[in-house]
């Protein structure tokens, strides 16, 4: 009987051995980093296809304005932010009061209120890397200027002043 045991023991342990050794370790699957202010399809097909105009925050502090189309009375803004140098990424959405011109916002050396002449129309502010689709509605018609500005954590402060103009009719 002990030599029974012993022998079905020994089968035992062997037979442990050869199933961990054929047991291969489970790797997940690695997926590529996913880039900074990447759009995605239910989005872009639902919301963004109609973008009357396009900004984006990139690295080494630039904003640029792509203006695709005029608004009418309403619009959509597409906005990516392609950076994560800081904390927070802003837009400030104006207009500008009779007889005064682009160079006004273009002045602007503060980030926390408008110069005289520039009406703020809304603010925005965005996370770092993300992608947005703003929609708006009832604006009246002009035109629509965008500072971009970035904070974090040590600054608040426009990157970019008078981007546009994006018409509205």
């Amino acid at each position: 009987m002990k030599r029974y045991t012993l022998m079905v023991l020994s089968l035992f342990i062997i037979m442990s051995m050869v199933l961990a050794a054929c047991q291969q370790p489970t790797v997940a699957p690695t997926e590529e980093p996913k880039e900074l202010g990447s759009e995605n399809d239910f989005r872009n097909e639902n919301f963004g296809n109609g973008a009357n105009a396009e900004i984006t925050f990139e690295p080494g502090d630039k904003c640029t304005f792509k203006g695709i189309k005029d608004a009418f009375g309403y619009g959509t803004l597409k906005i990516l932010v392609k950076d994560d140098t800081y904390d927070n990424y802003l837009l400030v959405v104006s207009t500008l009061d009779e007889g005064y011109t682009i160079e006004d916002i273009q002045e602007l050396d503060t980030a926390s209120h408008s110069p005289p002449g520039v009406t703020m129309v809304s603010h925005y502010v965005f996370d770092p890397g993300s992608a947005t689709i703003i929609r708006f509605f009832g604006v009246d018609a002009g035109e629509l200027y965008f500072t971009c500005q970035v904070q974090g954590p040590d600054a608040w402060k426009n990157i970019e002043r008078g981007l546009g103009p994006l018409t509205v009719r």
